[in-house]
Formats: C-alpha cells, structure tokens, sequence
C-alpha cells in the first residue's frame, strides 16, 4: 500500500472494520527540502481516512506522537500535560515533530469535516506515544530507536542532554492500539500513551548499572549546555532540545489507565530489556562472553 495511492489504500482498507494507520515517516536525518515528508504525513493520513470513511470502515486509530503534546514556547512551557494540551506550532523544528504533529490535525480535521450522515459517522483515535523503547523484532534494517541505543551505549556520544522525556514501552505501545479498537470509550478521543517520564541522566545510569558488566561503557555525565548550543548551529536535533533544556514535562497517562486499562511496564525493565534485544539483533556489538 502506498500512501499517495488511493486506490492500492481502497483496496486495502476494504472490507475492514477497523484500520489502524501507523505509517509514519520519521527520518534520523532530515533532508534539505523536509517539505515533502511532512506531506506524506499528513496527506498520507487524509487519505486512509477517506478510504476507510468510503468503506464505511467503524473506526480508524491513528499513531501519533507527543511531540503534537509539548513543543512549548517559553512563556508557555508548563511542568505537567494531558489530552487537552497542544503544542505551538513554531516549536515543531525537527522533521519529526512537523510530521506528527500536521499528521494528528490531519486526523481531527478529517473527522470534523467528514459528512454529516445520520447512519454511519467514522470514528477516530490517535494514540499519542512516547518515545518508545523496549525489545525489538526488527533485524533487517536500522531505525532510530537503535541508532540512540547503538550510541548511548557505545559510549559515542560526550554525555547527555540534561532534559526529560516521556517514554513508551513498546509492547505497552502494541496493547494500547488492540485495546483502542476494542473499547467503544475511546471514540474520538486523543490518548497519551506514556509509562513513565524519566531524565536522560537516569535512562544511562540504569544503561551503565546493568551493561558496564560487560564492557559497555555509556556516559552518564550530562552535557554543558554551551556545548548543547554550538552543536545546535549545526545539528537540527540539537536545536529542538534548547528549548526542553533542563525542564520538567510530564505526560499524564490518567486516560490511558481509565479508558483503555493500561498497565505498564516498569521504565527499568523497558530500558534493560530493549538494550539486551538491541545487542542480540546485532545492533549493538554484542561484547559479553561467549562461554
């Protein structure tokens, strides 16, 4: 199925109750031009939906991310975000945060404006994940989940940055999608897919506590900011981090827990279990003795 090919969406989609739209391009480096791939996130999104609105498919859950959530100006930055929060646009400064976030207006756009039919309404939810984490069972090809892994552990980058994030298991991230299409509650609604909202700084130390047994030596150190910001003068990732700097921002999963009765993994167990997968997926050099 190709996104900008409606008909190969059509025949997709037909004879489906429910679709689950995951598709989702995320590069770790941009191109020059980014204009085109935030496109196909958006416009990719308006047509399943179309699609899946002409089969008369019950419902379509969408994969969406938080940077939709918190991508924050200054003034208005705050420590704690749920559904009803949303990023201000000029924020989203990395292809990653313009793609999801036009993607997720994409999906609310569409169900607003769909046709008015008293017989048959699609229905939407976009799941807003973390930054997902956690064992993989993709071996053919690198994504950017690995690469961090890859070079957190490695020890190839100088520290880290001094700034929180939310994060995903990501067979929590799996269970939340079976369970949207599931239960009739989450209907039209966003919801935070999050298990826990940890520092950088904690996400290596528990790297270094369980692999530097082995010879793995991540640095746990966190970065001075100047560094931070003559690296911004030329890494796009760099610059999107400035304004995170040092900031408490926390995603409430109150709805998820509510509505879909998420329980998640512990972060500890999401994070050692997603580092030993990585190294027997061969992306990271397995370095423990062979016996």
């Amino acid at each position: 199925m190709e996104l900008f090919n409606y008909p190969s969406i059509e025949r997709a989609v037909a004879g489906c109750t429910y679709v689950i739209h995951a598709a989702c391009p995320n590069p770790s480096k941009a191109p020059k031009n980014d204009a085109p791939l935030v496109q196909a996130g958006s416009e990719g999104t308006t047509n399943v939906l179309k699609a899946a609105y002409a089969a008369k498919v019950k419902r379509v859950v969408v994969t969406c991310s938080i940077a939709s959530i918190f991508m924050r100006t200054e003034a208005n930055h705050k420590a704690n975000y749920d559904e009803s929060d949303w990023s201000n646009p000029e924020m989203c400064l990395n292809i990653h945060h313009k793609i999801t976030y036009n993607k997720e207006l994409a999906v609310w756009k569409f169900i607003k404006e769909q046709p008015k039919n008293p017989d048959y309404q699609l229905e939407g939810v976009a799941l807003i994940l973390g930054m997902c984490q956690g064992p993989t069972l993709v071996s053919d090809h690198s994504f950017t989940t690995a690469e961090f892994i890859e070079q957190t552990i490695m020890g190839k980058v100088p520290g880290v940055a001094k700034m929180m994030f939310p994060m995903v298991d990501v067979r929590d991230a799996g269970l939340a999608h079976v369970r949207a299409v599931e239960v009739e509650q989450a209907k039209n609604q966003r919801i935070i897919i999050v298990g826990a909202n940890i520092w950088f700084k904690e996400f290596a130390e528990i790297m270094y506590e369980n692999f530097s047994k082995y010879g793995y030596k991540p640095k746990t150190g966190e970065i001075k900011f100047w560094m931070l910001k003559v690296a911004s003068w030329i890494d796009d990732t760099a610059k999107t981090i400035i304004p995170q700097w040092d900031k408490e921002q926390r995603l409430s999963n109150k709805m998820s827990r509510e509505i879909l009765g998420m329980e998640y993994h512990s972060h500890r167990d999401t994070i050692i279990d997603g580092c030993y997968s990585m190294i027997d997926q061969g992306f990271v050099k397995d370095k423990r003795k062979k016996k």
